[in-house]
């Protein structure tokens, strides 16, 4: 897979904010071709994927580059937003994907910062032990949630502009400036 400077600029300074542990990929495709392939029939330039925007998961450091005029692979989807310590996948809302695509075209940026999408029940009860505001029958334990941010954009800002466009929960969580968006019946909220 190719990336467009954009991306591999996203992730160079992604890797600056974190350089104990490396960035991968999660590919939209393999690679056609190897390297020495392509050098040897110097005539055919291989092509560049252009991506409308790259989600960054910040606990497992993953990008997940996403063309926004295809349709959304559920599967590759469930995958990059599974649970970050059983890594166990769930099926994810059709509707989160596309939502924090459309902020991340409204605010002009070309990635967002993913915090949280599907938890184990494992998980969301280690975080209600150490305090963490989560709700015990949380969403995301159905794969009905995201928690997101995009850098640069006060998740107050961002949420206003969530609730333009999204029936369902919207949490804003200012202290560590990202939006919750989740499909359950339509309510708000602020946390830490």
């Amino acid at each position: 897979m190719v990336m467009t400077r954009t991306h591999v600029s996203a992730a160079r300074e992604i890797r600056r904010e974190d350089r104990a542990s490396p960035i991968r990929v999660i590919a939209v495709g393999e690679a056609d071709a190897s390297r020495k392939a392509r050098t040897a029939n110097a005539a055919t330039e291989p092509s560049t994927e252009q991506f409308a925007v790259t989600f960054f998961h910040t606990h497992t450091l993953e990008l997940m580059p996403l063309d926004t005029r295809l349709p959304v692979d559920a599967e590759r989807v469930a995958h990059f937003l599974r649970c970050r310590v059983t890594s166990g996948e769930h099926e994810m809302a059709e509707a989160l994907v596309p939502l924090a695509s459309s902020m991340a075209d409204h605010f002009h940026a070309s990635r967002i910062d993913v915090i949280s999408g599907y938890r184990s029940d494992k998980l969301n009860e280690m975080l209600r032990k150490k305090g963490h505001q989560v709700a015990s029958d949380s969403q995301h334990t159905h794969g009905q949630a995201l928690d997101f941010r995009i850098p640069g954009v006060n998740a107050r800002v961002l949420a206003a502009e969530v609730a333009k466009v999204h029936v369902g929960g919207i949490g804003i969580y200012t202290e560590n400036n990202f939006v919750h968006a989740d499909t359950g019946r339509q309510r708000r909220w602020f946390g830490r």
